[in-house]
């Protein structure tokens, strides 16, 4: 079945409150965000149904939409999100990591892996610490990317950041790589 990125967004907003709300909100952000190209000049807006009122919206055949609301594979090199705490960066290698991945910038993290459909490396040289929130966000990352037959690499972690990885128990779910395995990976940059 092919990949319908407006789908799966519209399938997040029935299980995840918050993300409902701020897809209400602000749709064309929430768009952009997930790799959803929003035409210029397009109005995006989102009815709720509520008990009085019920809409029913008809939708294009997903063959028939436009080419550039294709989702990309992932953001282009060079684009950065600040957290505060966590500096993230998209590079031709993937997405590199610097700071703490903790509660607080744990949400900021998966808006970034949330915009990734394809294979994707995580650059964790420069990460100092991380928290069960950011495992958290990896093992929805790693579940989702596996579902469509990608994989995610951990590039570079340290011990300390292993251990949380090995104190949970899930650390054989995930695949490690350092700069010596990363020549054999024929999809990974170096």
């Amino acid at each position: 079945m092919k990949n319908n990125p407006l789908r799966d967004l519209l399938t997040r907003t029935a299980t995840d409150r918050a993300f409902r709300e701020e897809f209400i909100r602000d749709p064309a952000a929430v768009l952009r965000r997930a790799g959803i190209q929003v035409p210029e000049g397009k109005t995006i807006k989102v009815l709720e149904n509520s008990d009085e009122q019920i809409y029913l919206v008809l939708p294009t055949n997903a063959d028939d939409q436009p080419a550039n609301w294709d989702r990309q594979e992932r953001p282009a090199p060079g684009e950065k999100k600040d957290a505060g705490k966590l500096l993230m960066e998209w590079t031709e290698e993937g997405l590199v990591l610097k700071g703490r991945i903790d509660s607080e910038t744990a949400r900021a993290l998966r808006e970034q892996l949330d915009r990734v459909s394809g294979n994707l490396t995580l650059d964790f040289t420069d990460v100092a610490y991380m928290s069960s929130s950011g495992l958290s966000v990896l093992l929805a990352t790693q579940n989702r990317l596996k579902t469509v037959g990608k994989e995610l690499l951990l590039y570079n972690a340290a011990p300390p950041i292993r251990n949380v990885f090995a104190l949970m128990n899930v650390d054989t779910l995930f695949q490690f790589v350092y700069p010596v395995d990363m020549e054999f990976l024929p999809w990974a940059v170096t």
